[in-house]
């Protein structure tokens, strides 16, 4: 999966709202202060599509695209 479908994934998991145009650099989450449970859903969103898990010391260091999909190929089977 590149990085494109990997953006359209979380957009449909609607766990956060991503914006219609994304770049790899752009923040995950909005300036708006965010709740845990959707940073929660966001991590179990991403586990679920690279079918491995995020460590929970290096959530907090999920701050872009580019780290979720970082992490997504990270995970992933080869």
């Amino acid at each position: 999966m590149n990085f494109d479908e990997f953006v359209d994934q979380l957009r449909e998991s609607q766990v956060i709202a991503v914006p219609a145009k994304v770049s790899p650099g752009g923040p995950l989450y909005s300036e708006r202060a965010v709740e845990s449970i959707q940073v929660y859903e966001l991590v179990i969103t991403i586990e679920d599509l690279a079918g491995g898990d995020v460590p929970p010391m290096e959530i907090p260091k999920l701050l872009t695209y580019a780290d979720a999909y970082a992490y997504y190929k990270q995970l992933r089977p080869t």
